[in-house]
């Protein structure tokens, strides 16, 4: 019986306007970030490697007081996730580049984008928290009521049907029928990018492309047993359009979009104009313009703490929040970035003050013997390394997003399985 209702409801979707139009939404946004992370990735990439190589192959030195000269650290650049595509995360509003000075490391963002700033990136995240979630109560607003209305369901209590198994098989049906556009639009994207080239089909890539996806099913799942709560609590489809677009609008625009306001009234940080304004305040004074970069940036970590804590509470945000731990676009790659900086810092600090070169004669010419040591030193200085957190560290990062929209799915399940039960169809 339970698949008779379930084939039932699912057709009844798969023929609807509903569906026709939020398959060729979401397939399509996934086919443009695919196109457009292809584009993006290899620009990113290349500068990287340019970066990198110029790091490796140009001695830099500066002059000390006493007229030698000392290696200076290359510039360290934050590496690019191959995930991206999957949540952008901060990577266009946290630090991407780092230069070490006197073992301490100087943080710079090249851009000024606003990372607590509601995110319009069009990845994987968006479009499954944004337009999946919508698809799931367009679907299901009349699931209870509308069906109430027609006395359709009237009609089919009326036979010995169990009220727990038709919401179940309506709950299956439509999860379903919102599943399949997300899963052939992340084919159709992957398809893309690995033709294009910009993304290596490895094992660690499908882990947390499939972790990512598992994810956003339970996502849709708790949007779907939201859609049907709330056809339940309603005795009209119209009203339950109405409360679920409204409920939607909480958790999917207010909620996220308020993490710039709570992250600033619970941990005040400066901006970048601040950053700038500070700069020129102490543009004598580089070691404190220096201090005061570093300060800023670790306070505005921990308003991104902060944020994320608020914000969490939205199912659509606690999926982002999981897609960017799986990517390694979140709080956490940061960290750990600063982590690798700070390390290396010291390194390299310490390796540099054993070394002196003369540079130059009393007469200002070359001492070329004092070059090529340079060079030689420089080839055995520490280079700067970041290693990317594995698969199951950034899942067990990610674990308080799990439980997060497990509990969605287990309320919003007790809620419309208690609803149905007392629910009056006449």
């Amino acid at each position: 019986m339970l698949g008779v209702i379930l084939w039932r409801e699912f057709f009844d979707h798969l023929q609807g306007l509903r569906f026709a139009i939020g398959f060729v939404l979401i397939a399509g946004c996934f086919v443009a970030s695919a196109v457009s992370w292809n584009v993006r990735h290899a620009r990113d990439a290349a500068i990287q490697q340019e970066v990198v190589e110029e790091g490796q192959r140009v001695v830099r030195l500066a002059a000390r007081r006493d007229g030698t000269s000392g290696l200076v650290s290359p510039e360290l650049r934050r590496p690019l996730s191959p995930l991206g595509f999957i949540a952008g995360g901060y990577e266009r509003g946290m630090p991407n580049h780092a230069k070490v000075h006197g073992g301490r490391i100087d943080l710079e963002q090249k851009g000024d984008r606003n990372p607590l700033l509601l995110r319009r990136d069009i990845d994987w995240a968006f479009i499954i928290g944004f337009l999946g979630t919508l698809l799931a109560l367009l679907l299901t607003h009349d699931g209870i009521a509308g069906e109430k209305e027609g006395g359709t369901l009237r009609q089919t209590l009326a036979n010995p049907v169990p009220r727990d198994l038709l919401l179940i098989g309506k709950y299956a049906a439509a999860l379903l029928s919102v599943s399949i556009p997300v899963l052939v639009g992340a084919v159709l994207g992957l398809l893309l990018m690995g033709l294009a080239g910009t993304i290596e089909l490895s094992p660690g890539v499908w882990g947390a492309v499939l972790a990512s996806l598992a994810a956003g099913v339970l996502c849709l799942s708790a949007a779907v047993w939201l859609g049907l709560f709330i056809s339940c609590r309603t005795g009209n489809a119209a009203l339950a359009l109405m409360a679920g677009l409204v409920i939607w609008s909480v958790l999917a625009v207010f909620i996220p979009g308020s993490g710039s306001l709570a992250g600033r009234h619970l941990a005040p940080a400066p901006g970048h104009g601040d950053l700038r304004r500070i700069s020129r305040e102490h543009s004598g004074e580089s070691d404190a313009m220096q201090a005061r970069a570093r300060d800023q940036w670790r306070r505005l970590l921990v308003q991104l703490d902060r944020a994320q804590g608020v914000t969490r509470l939205s199912l659509v945000t606690a999926h982002r929040y999981f897609d960017e731990a799986i990517s390694s676009t979140g709080i956490v790659h940061y960290r750990a970035y600063l982590g690798h900086a700070e390390t290396y810092g010291r390194q390299f600090h310490d390796y540099a003050a054993g070394q002196s070169f003369s540079l130059y004669d009393r007469d200002g010419r070359t001492q070329h013997a004092a070059l090529e040591a340079a060079r030689a030193a420089w080839e055995k200085a520490p280079r700067f390394q970041f290693l990317s957190p594995t698969l199951a560290e950034r899942f067990a990062g990610a674990a308080d997003s799990v439980v997060i929209l497990l509990l969605y799915n287990l309320l919003l399940f007790l809620g419309a399985f208690y609803s149905f039960r007392r629910y009056d169809v006449r």
